[in-house]
């Protein structure tokens, strides 16, 4: 449309040249997140290609999302096609055809959907359980476990089913880690391990096996004196362990001892210490009571010492049993300074007398009893007193 000087010359052919520039436009590709299309991609690469294959340019989006190609000819159509993303993202190899119009931009707009999947765990038992029966490798189901990315942000809650599955919702691209919460059973242990688990692939489902190990529950009681005795001795008997043996808790923990008072007559008690920090009460009965009696109330970290001979009794009365009731107490509870008890053998024993002085432990989980027993046997015996005669001097 720019007009042109010509000046002409006889009798000769004047050339001029007009120059055509091919009509142009060009492509903007808007590069953001699926589920948010707020979200613009930075460094994706695309590759444009002419009708015949060729790869005419490659563009990078900017820190908006977006890529403009050069002016290029609308004489033909041209094909866009997503080549990188970035890592936490599907790549989206869609191709996509346009046709371009003359001085113009045409925007094409791609969508990048997050690499997402999801945590699968199959929780089980790790031995068999002497409570409930369940063999190893049982499925457990109601334990519940929750989901954190590695910046400890919570980000699902999951109980398992019947089958001990249980399926967290899809998770986007990342790091995390797995905690249990519940082991929905009082007979499995809490697993307070960390299972850290990568998201890397899309749709993929990554499998996590969890054990729970079984509640045990059991009770020691050892108890140690003398073999032999005489009528009036006082002798001791020693409780070398007093323990909580199960790996939780038991409720109503009580040490019982039977005297047998044909015998012998309590006359202390050491209550010994334990390891862990709880008051308990010492209880006796006699002949003459239907139930206990509070003697007093103690702690454990002392060792008390407690004087029966200082109980109020009638002229017949004396004690049969004692008991220390600890209430409940942690997994491990055991005498650390062990308790002992003194007794004197009564004046009416005879030689060849046997007597057995039985005493127990007990404790309950649920509605499981526990029970352990131990028992001394003592037998009396009569010193004879050897006479010897002196060598006989005369006069």
């Amino acid at each position: 449309e720019t007009p042109q000087k010509v000046t002409l010359k006889e009798d000769e052919i004047t050339n001029i040249t007009f120059t055509n520039e091919k009509k142009k436009g060009q492509i903007r590709v808007i590069k953001v997140d699926m589920d948010n299309k707020e979200v613009k991609l930075k460094d994706v690469e695309f590759k444009v290609y002419d009708e015949k294959g060729k790869v005419v340019e490659t563009l990078k989006t900017d820190k908006n999302g977006e890529a403009t190609t050069k002016r290029l000819p609308i004489d033909q159509k041209y094909t866009i096609q997503e080549t990188k993303t970035l890592q936490n993202y599907v790549l989206n190899d869609k191709k996509e055809t346009v046709t371009l119009t003359q001085d113009q931009i045409t925007n094409i707009t791609f969508e990048n959907e997050k690499i997402k999947g999801r945590i699968e765990i199959t929780k089980v038992s790790k031995d068999d359980n002497q409570l409930t029966k369940e063999v190893k490798g049982t499925k457990l189901e109601n334990a519940v476990f929750e989901i954190y990315t590695d910046k400890d942000k919570l980000v699902d809650t999951i109980t398992t089913a019947k089958d001990g599955k249980a399926t967290s919702k899809l998770l986007e691209y990342g790091n995390y880690y797995v905690k249990e919460k519940n082991p929905g059973s009082d007979y499995y242990l809490l697993n307070t391990e960390k299972y850290e688990i990568q998201i890397r692939e899309h749709n993929k489902t990554i499998p996590v096996t969890i054990e729970n190990k079984s509640v045990e529950v059991g009770l020691d009681i050892d108890k140690t004196g003398l073999v032999q005795a005489q009528p009036n001795d006082e002798i001791k008997y020693s409780f070398n362990s007093l323990k909580n043996t199960s790996n939780v808790a038991l409720d109503n923990f009580t040490w019982t001892d039977n005297l047998p008072t044909d015998y012998i007559r309590i006359t202390k008690l050491f209550t010994g210490t334990y390891n862990e920090d709880l008051d308990y009460v010492v209880k006796y009965k006699t002949n003459k009571s239907e139930d206990y009696i509070e003697y007093g109330k103690y702690n454990t970290q002392k060792n008390n010492y407690i004087d029966f001979t200082k109980v109020e009794l009638e002229e017949d009365e004396y004690i049969t049993d004692y008991k220390v009731e600890f209430g409940t107490v942690m997994a491990g509870f055991e005498a650390v300074e062990k308790p002992f008890i003194f007794c004197k053998v009564l004046p009416t024993v005879k030689a060849e007398d046997k007597w057995i002085n039985y005493t127990k432990l007990t404790g309950n989980y649920k509605e499981h009893e526990l029970e352990d027993r131990a028992e001394w046997p003592t037998i009396s015996y009569s010193k004879k007193l050897e006479v010897k005669k002196l060598p006989r001097t005369g006069f």
